[in-house]
Order: structure tokens, then C-alpha cells, then sequence
């Protein structure tokens, strides 16, 4: 594990050196390479050092050196059930939430290297998993066409934003969630901000006659950094 965390942090390094040269270099990685698939449309580091690429075709776990693939297979029901991974994230735990574009949610387990996998219906999220966010009081989806849910251990519950209930099947994208509020980007109503301890939500829009508004109705992202700022991204810039 030291040696993989050496390897993380060197391959940092020359990219940060290379960011002070003039010339900079890309090393490219594709299925030549071990990848599944050459589309990446989530990247996640671990606790361990070891970084995850969902692709559409599956998901790799690279230490460094090498990738490990992982597939659905139909006659093992601890694989990997989905295919698009379009979102990851890692628990208090140290397990892995994957979200597919197009099925249900797949957790992998590191201890016993299995998959537990939870297809779209009624009661589990999906398709179209934009964000996952690990929190002390479960685990939260965006769906592009069930709304908002929750998880807590294997049991899921849909957590309604009265703001946004009658949003374009496209749905919501963009999710944070702290101790005392949630924000839940969507594709056609910006924003609904909701303070937990009086459960009240507020619509938040984008509004040409004030320049202090959002800059678009179609949220594609939601950041908060370090120093506790939020950054939210949209089709017509960043607030």
C-alpha cells in the first residue's frame, strides 16, 4: 500500500512540475492500457491510494501500475451490475457508491472485494445518478427522474423537494449535504436550498434583473471547498 501511495503522489508531483514548465506533458491512459472503456465519466481516490475510473463500459481500480477490471456478470450476483458508471463516492466505511446513467446503484465492498446492487424501481434510485454524497446520516442520490433519495445502510427513502417535484424528467444533477442545509441543482429550475432545522425549503432562480442571482436555471454541478464555500456550475457560468 505504501508503495502505491508513493506512486499516487509522484505521478502529482510531475504534474504540478509540469504545470511550472513551459511544456506540458500528458501521459494518456486508454484500453491499451487496461481501462474498460476509453469514455471516463467519474474518477474517485479511495482511502487506500487506489483511484477508480467509471467508464461506460464498467470500472477500473488503479494502484499505480495496474488496473483492475471490473465487469457485470450474469451468473455472479456479487459483480458489478451496472455498466455507465456516471458517479462514485466513498462512505465513512471505506464502500464504494456507484451510480449508473442508465440502471440502479451498485455498493462494493473492500473487504470482501463484492458488489451489493440495487436495480431501479420503486424504492431504489435511478437511472441517471448525477451525484453522490456520503454523509454521518446516510448516503444521497440525485436521479434524473425519481428526485432526491436517501440510504441509510441497504434501505433507501425518497426525500422530497417540493421546489423542484415537477422538474423535466431530466431531473436533478448537482447535490451538497451538511448537518444543517441541502442544495439540489436541477436541469430546469436552478436551485432548491432547504435549512434542515425548520425542514423548510427555498427556491433559488436564475433572474436576468438581478445580477446577485444564479446565472442559469440549468445547474450541471454543486462544490463546497474547503473553506466552506459553495461553487455552483450551470450552463451559462459559475456562482
Amino acid at each position: 500500500m505504501t508503495r502505491t501511495l508513493f506512486i499516487l503522489s509522484a505521478v502529482l508531483l510531475a504534474a504540478v512540475t509540469a504545470a511550472a514548465d513551459s511544456h506540458v506533458r500528458f501521459e494518456h491512459l486508454t484500453i491499451n492500457d487496461g481501462l474498460p472503456e476509453n469514455s471516463v465519466r467519474s474518477i474517485l481516490q479511495d482511502r487506500h491510494g487506489f483511484l477508480w475510473f467509471g467508464t461506460q463500459n464498467g470500472v477500473a481500480r488503479f494502484d499505480g501500475t495496474d488496473m483492475r477490471v471490473h465487469l457485470p456478470d450474469p451468473d455472479d450476483p456479487a459483480s458489478l451490475a451496472i455498466r455507465f458508471v456516471l458517479a462514485m463516492a466513498e462512505d465513512d466505511t471505506g464502500a464504494i457508491w456507484m451510480g449508473s446513467f442508465s440502471a440502479g446503484v451498485s455498493r462494493y465492498d473492500p473487504v470482501t472485494e463484492t458488489f451489493t446492487n440495487f436495480p431501479v424501481d420503486n424504492e431504489h434510485p435511478g437511472p441517471g445518478i448525477a451525484a453522490i454524497v456520503p454523509t454521518k446520516d446516510g448516503v444521497w442520490f440525485t436521479t434524473s427522474g425519481q428526485g432526491l433519495y436517501r440510504a441509510t445502510g441497504s434501505e433507501f427513502e425518497r426525500v422530497a423537494v417540493p421546489p423542484l417535484q415537477f422538474v423535466y424528467p431530466m431531473g436533478l444533477t448537482g447535490l451538497d449535504v451538511t448537518e444543517r442545509e441541502i442544495w439540489v441543482g436541477s436541469t430546469q429550475n436552478g436551485v432548491a436550498w432547504q435549512d434542515r432545522e425548520t425542514g423548510n425549503w427555498r427556491p433559488l432562480r436564475a433572474d436576468p434583473a438581478d445580477p446577485e442571482s444564479l446565472p442559469s436555471d440549468f445547474i450541471t454541478f454543486i462544490h463546497r471547498d474547503r473553506q466552506g464555500r459553495l461553487w455552483i456550475g450551470s450552463r451559462a457560468g459559475l456562482a
